[in-house]
């Protein structure tokens, strides 16, 4: 099996676990914010607070979208576009741009950082519902954030990308000098 095959089957197993506890489990979804909790017990209970992470609104947003590239079912890609309305709402930053780490359950920045490593991942279910929707405000989403990626975290003197984007500009020229020249923060 290849691992597009492998990949896509785990999205999809875990679209389908996912779907049937929000059906059998109301408390999954949290309706009035938007988005699911993002930790639960084994009750299927909300439990350590009720902060999200832009990186893990993306993973709902890619196995939805898959789950109606697979399935055609238009429930999935109901779900998929309440929570890109959501993530492009309260995830990304306005005034400078790219994703915040987390926000509260009313979708409000808690840490306004920006992790190199979150910024890309919180466009794969972005990409993802792109490609089955074509909608181009999604792609405008996509290619500023790689744009931002490329201009604010890359390092050309060494190579690789920095792992943090400061909150307030995004700029790594805020970064200390010993932090530029080792690429760490």
């Amino acid at each position: 099996m290849t691992m597009l095959r492998c990949l896509v089957l785990f999205f999809f197993l875990s679209l389908l676990m996912a779907s049937q506890g929000c059906r059998e489990r109301s408390n999954v979804a949290n309706v009035p914010e938007g988005a699911f909790h993002t930790f639960l017990n084994r009750q299927w209970k909300p439990y350590n607070g009720y902060e999200k992470y832009p990186g893990m609104l993306s993973r709902h947003i890619y196995s939805y979208s898959t789950g109606y590239l697979l399935t055609g079912r238009k429930e999935y890609l109901r779900h998929a576009s309440r929570l890109v309305d959501y993530l492009i709402k309260h995830g990304w930053d306005r005034k400078y741009g790219g994703w915040y780490n987390a926000i509260n359950q009313q979708g409000q920045v808690v840490d306004s950082t920006k992790d190199g490593f979150l910024q890309p991942y919180a466009i794969t279910g972005l990409a993802m519902y792109y490609f089955i929707t074509r909608d181009p405000e999604i792609l405008d989403y996509i290619e500023r954030s790689n744009q931002i990626m490329q201009e604010h975290a890359w390092d050309s003197l060494h190579g690789g990308y920095y792992r943090s984007l400061h909150h307030l500009s995004g700029l790594r020229e805020t970064m200390e000098p010993q932090e530029r020249e080792t690429g760490t923060s």
